[in-house]
């Protein structure tokens, strides 16, 4: 019984990384929330604007890349800024 636990933990641990492997957590990118929760594509304009300002990556590189979703982290009473999470369907160059 315990080596059938051991398995299914180890099967969920497998699972769990599979389906986290494209995605990035960045810290420091402001929210607006002035007009409540921030929309999908205001946080995803904010995403490119950081990469390209912040992180000098160029804007053509910037805007080949294709993102599933881009969307903040649950809220924590505690945290100055929000996470941005970005689960990316391509992170390549050459992205069109």
């Amino acid at each position: 019984m315990e080596q059938k636990r051991q398995q299914f933990s180890d099967e969920i641990a497998y699972l769990k990384s599979q389906s986290m492997r494209n995605n990035l957590i960045l810290t420091g990118i402001e929210e607006d929330n002035s007009q409540g929760n921030e929309s999908q594509v205001v946080t995803e304009r904010k995403l490119r604007e950081h990469l390209s300002e912040k992180l000098k990556i160029p804007n053509e590189t910037v805007e080949g890349l294709r993102f599933e979703r881009v969307h903040r982290t649950p809220y924590n009473q505690y945290a100055v800024r929000f996470n941005l999470l970005m689960h990316s369907l391509r992170f390549s160059k050459t992205a069109s």
